[in-house]
């Protein structure tokens, strides 16, 4: 019994090492595709589309095995051969190497008390942000006023909003119940602080904080590979630009106010010590304040654009054939019980 609860240890083990290396394989060729397709195109096409091709990387190392489609990417990749052409499940095996087994059982908790730690500090960061937007004051009827017109503006209901005496920048906490927090410092700056509330509620239009929690898992499974951290760095920028763009196109400034409002609220933070990394200042400063700047006006509604980017995830995520199982005599397992 003990023999046969090895041997279907090692089965599963290593079936998931497998579908590891086939996720890890697709969506490292797909992220570096992506990247070659961006960089080429670059600011010709909106961030909002950058920041779908990049989710569509993202998913693509979380869904590497979706329904078969001719000519799709994952059956290209399989009719040229592996990215690398090895049998994962084989290799994996510990029949003839029983040493084998025993790595894959410490790896295998190693990387399962890793991930748990790491799920365990995300969520503790998160409950705490939330918990300390929600112990703020309310704000004042006229900032409510100002958040809810700009809500109505973009087609959204307006959420709960507090205000902070910190040198914070506006930002959205919690997930079920979004609270859209704004600091006092912009009472004297209407028109930056009309363009911020637009940001973050534009954040909540395209339900970031939704993403945001999924960038966490896929950060979280793959926390090992340098492209699943590369790729999520760039939907975050893509996406922080996106709310940039209908920052500008419904509120009062334009892009060059606009970038110079971004700067001096990241300066403001950084001069007095602010704690929380803000969505209206975060990631990747420069390159947002560039983008702003550098691209031309665009139409609102690209209809040929949506097909475009539906028919590239449907390409990119179907297709992908599941590794065949490799079918082995009984004779040749490995004997690991007396």
């Amino acid at each position: 019994m003990t023999h046969t609860l090895f041997s279907r240890i090692d089965d599963m083990t290593a079936m998931l090492g497998s579908q590891v290396w086939t996720s890890l394989q697709h969506g490292t060729v797909l992220v570096i595709v992506t990247a070659v397709l961006l960089w080429a195109f670059g600011r010709r096409v909106p961030a909002g589309v950058h920041a779908l091709l990049w989710t569509v990387a993202l998913v693509k190392f979380v869904v590497p095995c979706g329904p078969a489609l001719v000519g799709s990417f994952s059956t290209g990749l399989y009719s040229v051969g592996d990215p690398i052409s090895v049998s994962a499940e084989d290799v994996l095996m510990g029949d003839v190497h029983p040493w084998i087994f025993y790595m894959k059982i410490v790896l295998l908790s190693a990387y399962a008390v890793g991930v748990l730690f790491l799920a365990a500090t995300a969520v503790r960061r998160w409950r705490r942000h939330a918990r300390r937007a929600a112990g703020l004051p309310a704000a004042g009827e006229a900032t409510r006023s100002l958040v809810a017109a700009c809500a109505r503006r973009i087609g959204i209901r307006p959420p709960d909003v507090r205000v902070s005496d910190e040198p914070v920048a506006p930002h959205v906490a919690g997930l079920f119940h979004p609270i859209l927090v704004l600091p006092r410092w912009l009472d004297d700056q209407p028109a930056a602080e009309e363009a911020f509330v637009l940001h973050e509620l534009a954040h909540l239009r395209r339900r970031d904080h939704w993403l945001l929690l999924a960038i966490a898992f896929v950060e979280i499974v793959f926390f090992f590979w340098p492209p699943v951290r590369f790729a999520a760095r760039r939907l975050r920028s893509s996406r922080e630009a996106a709310c940039d763009e209908t920052a500008v196109t419904h509120g009062p400034l334009g892009a060059a106010a606009y970038a110079r409002s971004l700067v001096g609220a990241a300066a403001r933070c950084l001069d007095r010590g602010g704690g929380v990394v803000p969505s209206a200042v975060s990631s990747r400063l420069e390159e947002r304040v560039d983008y702003l700047l550098l691209v031309p006006a665009r139409p609102r509604r690209r209809v040929w654009l949506g097909i475009l980017v539906a028919l590239w995830g449907i390409w990119a995520l179907a297709g992908s054939r599941p590794v065949p199982r490799v079918e082995r005599c009984p004779d040749a397992r490995m004997q690991m019980a007396p």
